[in-house]
């Protein structure tokens, strides 16, 4: 368990956390109407200069949906072992939650980049 808790790096949990915030968007799904989230899309497709990539894909979002449910669930167990006084060490679903959020990383870096080579041909064109 002690490997569990020095690879888990809260700076890129917090940074990723953050992200969910930056472009909510990509995140959140409107409940009372699927309208407003596709308008949304399409508003984001038709701002797209030629040349420049799309800002997100139907599998960017996919995974960013996963990625945020995980967060928030590996979150919300990790406060309530915390509240009840358990350790985190014999807590499975927290062990295997922290394996997927591990294995989400890189593809996370990978959108981000794509993200950040948009931005960069975004400001070349202006």
């Amino acid at each position: 368990m002690a490997v569990l808790l020095g690879l888990l790096n809260f700076s890129s949990l917090h940074h990723a956390t953050l992200k969910l915030f930056i472009y909510p968007h990509l995140f959140y799904r409107h409940q009372a109407s699927d309208a407003v989230p596709n308008e949304l899309e399409n508003a984001f497709r038709s701002i797209s200069p030629p040349g420049v990539p799309p800002l997100v894909t139907a599998q960017q979002t996919e995974f960013l949906r996963a990625l945020q449910s995980s967060i928030q669930f590996f979150t919300n167990r990790m406060l309530s072992d915390s509240q009840r006084g358990r350790s985190i060490a014999n807590d499975t679903t927290v062990q295997a939650l922290f394996t997927t959020l591990h294995e989400m990383h890189p593809q996370l870096l990978q959108y981000m980049h794509q993200l950040e080579q948009r931005r960069v041909v975004m400001l070349s064109k202006i």
